[in-house]
């Protein structure tokens, strides 16, 4: 997908109507003419250039790309980005397991036979909790659910 930087902006994809400087509304992208596009003020700005995602950034100075290596503040707010995405998935798998936990305590209390075992719940959640003393949080290994 090639984009375009409107007056030194961010690069995006050319939106679907543009209207040109004698007031001419243009509609079709695929259609627009480097002339049409440059009385708007969109310059074409190519591809962002492919990185290494965990030690560069690419940003966009107005006029081109540049890619320079990361400093170690960047890459520790990559590193608090992602455990804090880890911990929503976390706690979303604990919230939607917690049922089978009540289950179990509401057929103890009635002296039923229980579904579950409960240590193998036990076990379960507190694997949930323990995911955040992995190393990496691209790479976490996720407990398996008890049947």
């Amino acid at each position: 997908m090639s984009l375009y930087s409107l007056n030194q902006g961010e690069p995006r994809e050319l939106p679907f109507k543009i209207k040109l400087s004698n007031g001419q509304v243009r509609t079709d992208p695929s259609s627009f003419t480097a002339e049409e596009l440059a009385d708007v003020g969109y310059v074409f700005a190519g591809f962002a250039p492919e990185i290494d995602s965990k030690t560069q950034k690419v940003t966009w100075t107005g006029t081109a790309w540049v890619v320079s290596d990361k400093t170690a503040e960047d890459i520790q707010a990559d590193q608090n980005v992602l455990w804090a995405e880890v911990r929503i998935q976390r706690d979303q798998l604990i919230s939607e397991f917690e049922w089978r936990i009540s289950r179990y305590l509401s057929e103890t209390r009635q002296g039923m036979t229980t579904t579950d075992a409960i240590a193998e719940l036990d076990a379960y959640m507190q694997a949930l909790r323990d995911v955040t003393s992995q190393s990496d949080p691209a790479n976490i290994s996720w407990p398996t659910k008890p049947s």
